[in-house]
């Protein structure tokens, strides 16, 4: 036993698999899966053979949140399946479309409170000679939860969003997809069944206690169920600092947001904040897509506060700004509404005369203004400013 290496039960640890083996057929419990993935784990790129581990079994179930009554007689259990366990990879052949491979080449109990597991060496090629398909998540994102098939629903989300790089997407997949992943091709035969035990457990599992934020929908055809489609986003990574008292003055002059970003990757935005900024800008009858809502919130630096006070500009002038939009793009570095409510101002008389006047006087800043900025963005601050021609 002394040559084994000890458990790493980690939580923020990286979990790395290929995406042949997470798209694989994977017949498991979730007491099982879970334990897998702390084994894979511990997998480094670096080994040249796969290790064999030991761990005390009361910190394996404090890690995987196992209930510590009749705690030895489970594990046995376990490690009996475990030994048993394959997994399933698809072929190109159509006489045999998969070949099955043992996952494990021990999973052994000593009687007293130590655990001994190893990875069999034929499963090395999807967790140690990755090629660039893979995937990647941390372990505390599925150590919380309670569903088996919730977690092979996660790592087949996570594997195409991961793929596509993009803050939100949709995926479609068949029934018969989700039956593979899940190991429900002779269970829940019943649509009804299948959705409510695999697909709304997953989700509601999912969207409270991983990284992502889904939505399914049925897909249909002629009346007939034949997929699912899920709309996935990232959660953002944000927590609230608490600020000392002499710093509020400060941040309340600089307009310091309290809100920032903690270890942030490209495109993690706070979801809830966008929507509701979505959702202002439609209450003012200003259309706004989620990507423009996406991407305002972003131009401005996630201060949600000072957006509202530039768009509250936006509204006092009654709709003479033309692309509401692209006006408050241009001001996401100002704060044009320092104060809750502006008067409205006056709307620009138009002129009877088809041409307008010329040699109408125009001052030296205007003119510098106007020649500093687009067109639409003057016209929108100065209405009544004659158009030069060339």
């Amino acid at each position: 036993m002394s040559n084994n290496l000890d458990l790493d039960l980690t939580k923020n640890k990286k979990f790395i698999m290929s995406n042949d083996a997470i798209n694989g057929k994977q017949t498991m419990t979730l007491k099982e899966a879970k334990l897998i993935r702390l084994l894979v784990m511990q997998v480094s790129m670096k080994d040249r053979q796969l290790m064999e581990y030991k761990a005390d079994i009361k910190e394996i179930a404090r890690c995987l949140g196992i209930d510590s009554s009749n705690l030895y007689r489970d594990v046995q259990k376990v490690c009996e399946k475990l030994t048993g366990r394959k997994l399933g990879i698809k072929t190109d052949n159509p006489k045999n479309p998969w070949k099955y491979i043992p996952w494990m080449s021990i999973a052994e109990y000593d009687g007293e409170g130590i655990l001994i597991i190893g990875l069999n060496e034929r499963i090395r090629p999807f967790v140690i000679e990755l090629n660039e398909l893979f995937t990647q998540y941390e372990m505390i994102d599925i150590l919380n939860i309670n569903s088996f098939y919730a977690l092979r629903i996660y790592e087949l989300l996570k594997k195409e969003f991961t793929k596509c790089n993009k803050v939100k997407h949709v995926f479609e997949f068949t029934i018969q997809e989700l039956r593979e992943i899940t190991d429900t091709e002779d269970k829940f035969q019943q649509i009804g069944h299948f959705r409510d035990k695999v697909i709304n457990i997953s989700e509601r599992e999912i969207n409270e206690k991983t990284d992502l934020n889904i939505t399914v929908d049925s897909i249909k055809m002629s009346r007939r169920f034949i997929g699912f489609k899920f709309t996935i986003q990232e959660k953002s990574k944000i927590k609230i600092i608490k600020i000392p008292a002499k710093s509020i003055d400060l941040v309340q002059e600089k307009q310091i947001p309290v809100q920032v970003q903690e270890d942030q990757m490209p495109g993690q935005i706070n979801i809830a904040d966008v929507y509701e900024l979505k959702a202002i800008m439609e209450s003012s009858k200003i259309p706004c897509s989620q990507s423009q809502a996406e991407k305002l919130f972003t131009a401005y630096s996630y201060d949600l506060e000072r957006f509202k006070r530039n768009l509250n500009y936006v509204i006092c002038r009654g709709g003479e700004i033309i692309d509401p939009v692209a006006y408050l793009f241009s001001a996401k570095d100002d704060d044009v509404s320092p104060k809750a409510e502006l008067p409205k101002p006056k709307k620009a008389e138009k002129s009877k005369s088809k041409k307008k006047d010329h040699t109408e006087t125009i001052s030296k800043e205007r003119i510098q203004a106007y020649l500093d900025m687009e067109v639409n963005h003057a016209v929108d601050l100065w209405p009544d400013l004659p158009i030069i021609e060339k």
